[in-house]
């Protein structure tokens, strides 16, 4: 229909060829562009070397995960930053990542002004974060503190 527009010599019907043209143009690009991520995510590569648990073997690599998350600052129902001893302290829920062991485990602390933290202790469902300095729960509340976390491990 365009083509006998265009053919018929209307000239408004020239802006919509070009736009026709980059549309098609930028639906290619678009596409090259989706399917270059979903090659590229599919070939990545996964080692764990050792885990958590001494006398555990890492498992075959189909099985491997790599999982990550937030822990927000204003968490309810178990998981809110809690007062031990002037230090801040949260369970953080990584359930989700259906491990069926100790994953090895990295987290950092996000937000204006928030103190450094170390994981206190974890299992396959959840790990518990403490602050490094002393800071009452409130404090890191107020400031928005969040944990950022990642874990390695395996799900089979």
């Amino acid at each position: 229909q365009w083509y006998q527009r265009r053919v018929r010599g209307h000239p408004e019907n020239k802006t919509s060829v070009c736009s026709s043209l980059i549309s098609t143009r930028k639906m290619k690009l678009l596409f090259s562009c989706l399917l270059l991520t979903l090659v590229s995510s599919a070939k990545c590569d996964l080692k764990i070397l050792n885990l958590p648990d001494r006398d555990q073997q890492p498992g075959a690599l189909p099985c491997g995960r790599v999982c990550s998350g937030v822990s927000w600052h204003d968490e309810t129902g178990g998981y809110e930053w809690r007062d031990w001893n002037s230090y801040a302290y949260k369970h953080v829920n990584m359930a989700g990542c259906s491990f069926v062991s100790r994953p090895v485990v990295t987290a950092t602390m996000s937000g204006a002004s928030c103190p450094a933290i170390k994981i206190r202790s974890f299992d396959r469902d959840q790990f518990d974060v403490i602050t490094v300095q002393k800071a009452p729960a409130h404090q890191v509340k107020y400031y928005g503190c969040f944990v950022l976390w990642i874990a390695t491990g395996f799900v089979c």
